[in-house]
């Protein structure tokens, strides 16, 4: 692939690729069309996928190909040059273009049951390029003793450049109704998460932490844990089976709107920073060491008001009906 030398703002290229994506998918007469086949299809072949599927989504796999198909002849059409980004840290969907790897996250949300997940912008450590300032962090009581909590981390897993290109995060979504007795599709949404190279060309990086200064999050949906004794952090931090009684808790997770709970282990450090205090919280496998959100679901102010180098205003969030 040919070097591109033209410096361009990272801002401006999550511009340009919103835009791309937006004009392939749920601006496209064609992508749209080709959403509504598959809607089609899963009716027509309902009761077949419903005695055969584990699971009840009987759209994830199709729609990713959708995705894949869609990208890949828009790229060729309009002679764009790419390649296919290998990575073990990766959404769904990725490729390195000219000036940036783009990741594409292929979400798809159930009315039945998940309504509160349709207009959410959710994401997992895999798709995400930045760190993010500890949530939660309060003070805890014990034993008339206040006891400093530092919060549950999330750091992002993805690289945030890959050979000096940066790092992009787009998710592309299809919200659905399965009632368990009928398939419809709703709405289409396309979404651009700000990167780590945007922050940071923005400002929003600490220089010191490599934190984001501005909060992203909202909250967290699942929590990251230390299940197995089998990995790379070592055997004092696998399960546990029964609490020791120097642990200090368990505690509330204040502020989650949870009922997660944990206790805080003093002989044993954080296995993210080395610093602070290491908790667990009990699990099927016993009591694991925390490592922080999995699952988070973002604020939607840092994605829908975007600014590009210009100081013109842009929105990263796109959304349409289907039917």
């Amino acid at each position: 692939m040919a070097e591109n030398n033209q410096k361009i703002s990272v801002t401006d290229l999550e511009k340009k690729y919103m835009n791309m994506l937006s004009e392939m998918t749920i601006e496209s007469d064609n992508f749209v069309k080709l959403c509504k086949n598959a809607e089609i299809t899963i009716k027509k072949n309902y009761q077949y996928y419903k005695k055969y599927l584990a699971q009840k989504n009987k759209v994830a796999h199709g729609f990713e190909n959708l995705i894949s198909y869609t990208l890949q002849n828009y790229f060729y059409k309009n002679e764009i040059n790419f390649l296919p980004y290998f990575s073990a840290i990766t959404s769904d969907l990725a490729f390195v273009m000219e000036d940036c790897i783009i990741n594409i996250d292929a979400k798809t949300v159930d009315l039945d049951g998940n309504e509160g997940d349709a207009d959410d912008i959710s994401v997992l450590k895999n798709q995400i390029t930045w760190k993010h300032k500890p949530l939660y962090n309060y003070d805890y009581e014990h034993d008339g003793q206040i006891i400093k909590f530092a919060g549950m981390r999330y750091d992002g897993n993805q690289k945030p450049f890959e050979n000096k290109l940066p790092c992009l995060t787009f998710i592309l979504k299809l919200i659905y109704k399965d009632d368990f007795n009928s398939f419809n599709l709703h709405n289409a949404v396309l979404t651009c998460v700000p990167s780590y190279a945007s922050l940071k060309e923005d400002g929003l990086i600490d220089e010191e932490t490599d934190l984001a200064t501005i909060r992203l999050i909202q909250g967290f949906k699942t929590y990251d844990h230390i299940t197995s004794g089998d990995t790379n952090f070592g055997n004092k931090y696998k399960p546990i089976t029964d609490p020791s009684d120097k642990w200090i808790g368990p505690f509330k997770l204040k502020g989650s709107g949870l009922r997660k709970k944990f206790c805080i282990i003093k002989d044993l450090k954080d296995p993210s920073d080395k610093i602070n205090f290491a908790t667990r919280s009990e699990m099927d496998q016993g009591w694991c060491v925390n490592l922080g959100g999995n699952s988070a679901r973002l604020l939607n102010d840092p994605i829908k008001n975007r600014v590009d180098s210009t100081g013109k205003k842009w929105i990263g969030f796109k959304k349409i009906k289907i039917n």
